[in-house]
């Protein structure tokens, strides 16, 4: 399993849809889970409320706080 984090300022997400991709906010105070390895930059996806989105790593790190 990811990286678990609590968002603490909202930031926008990427997700797919059947007909391509729109822009979600992760309010604050959701949980994300990082799929797969943390990447230093770009896009990493991450579970959020049973969901695969995109977002962009400098948001977690910028937004989010790592919990233990």
């Amino acid at each position: 399993m990811g990286q678990v984090y609590r968002v603490v300022s909202p930031f926008v997400a990427i997700k797919s849809v059947e007909d391509g991709h729109k822009t979600i906010t992760i309010s604050a105070g959701s949980k994300i889970q990082v799929r797969g390895e943390v990447q230093k930059s770009g896009l990493v996806d991450v579970e959020l409320n049973g969901e695969i989105v995109a977002v962009f790593m400098r948001d977690i790190d910028a937004r989010a706080e790592r919990l233990p």
